[in-house]
């Protein structure tokens, strides 16, 4: 992980964490740009992506292995879990919630109980852990 700006024409890759569907696994990119506070990717096609530094880690070399990256499975409708700490503002990680919807590919969420009708969108299937019924009820 990257706590500053890399150079430009670095190779990069962006981190399974923040790839919730692993949209650009192996995809490796190059810095192109820097923006204030973002920098600018570009595949070898030319897509281009902005994003955080923090969430970019170096390319691996041609002698080191890719690690496989895991599919997570897909969370329902009714299904609560929490999440890891710093994913939603207000939220730590021993805090229920219920997936409420879908929201593209990103989940909609709110906090078992209900909080004045308010909901989080957007939650990232990778920030998610489900919690098995048995806990859910002893505690």
């Amino acid at each position: 992980m990257y706590t500053h700006k890399p150079p430009r024409g670095t190779k990069v890759i962006v981190r399974p964490e923040v790839d919730a569907h692993g949209k650009y696994a192996g995809v490796v990119f190059e810095v192109v740009e820097h923006k204030q506070v973002n920098v600018v990717i570009a595949d070898q096609h030319g897509f281009r992506l902005r994003c955080k530094p923090e969430y970019l880690d170096p390319a691996p070399t041609g002698d080191q292995p890719t690690a496989p990256v895991e599919s997570l499975p897909p969370l329902y409708v009714g299904e609560v879990f929490t999440v890891t700490a710093g994913t939603l503002r207000g939220v730590d990680e021993t805090t229920l919630l219920v997936v409420i919807g879908l929201n593209g590919l990103a989940y909609k969420a709110a906090l078992l109980g209900g909080n004045k009708n308010r909901y989080f969108r957007n939650v990232a299937r990778a920030s998610m852990r489900p919690v098995p019924l048995d806990q859910i009820l002893n505690r």
